[in-house]
């Protein structure tokens, strides 16, 4: 629901409208944005718990995305509910109580075979935002991987 393809480009864009906010000038490592709508699957911890996000709040729900590419789990979530009249409720407990609480689920072999990939993972996952890498990094990763990789 979060993504979009280009076609033509062959580009995609991770995306969540409910959240989108202008900010005037540059974005500072500290600059947030108050919001309380986001998929609750990829809510990350700071947007749990005080309803801000910052740059690295990307960073985190692009982390929750490759982790489900990878191996088609969420990294958190470790109990089922099943869709009903309480979906959105079941959905906060189920993903964004546990990007929160939980430790990240690392028993999957191709995150094992790939140590660069895991370990890059697992940055964009770190509880703590100011921990995260910054989206530039990121992005100067997966060149680097997918250069070592192809």
């Amino acid at each position: 629901k979060n993504l979009m393809y280009d076609r033509n480009s062959g580009n995609v864009k991770l995306v969540d409208f409910g959240m989108a906010q202008k900010v005037k000038g540059k974005l500072k490592d500290d600059t947030y944005a108050v919001s309380l709508l986001s998929t609750p699957k990829y809510v990350p911890p700071e947007m749990a718990t005080e309803f801000k996000s910052y740059k690295t709040s990307d960073v985190f729900q692009l982390g929750v995305l490759f982790h489900e590419l990878l191996t088609g789990y969420h990294p958190f979530a470790a109990c089922n509910f099943e869709e009903g009249d309480s979906y959105r409720e079941s959905e906060i407990v189920k993903y964004a109580l546990a990007n929160l609480c939980n430790e990240r689920d690392k028993e999957y072999d191709v995150l094992k075979q790939n140590p660069e990939i895991d370990s890059l993972v697992e940055s964009m996952l770190d509880k703590d935002y100011k921990k995260r890498p910054k989206p530039s990094v990121v992005r100067d990763k997966l060149d680097e991987i997918i250069e070592n990789y192809g």
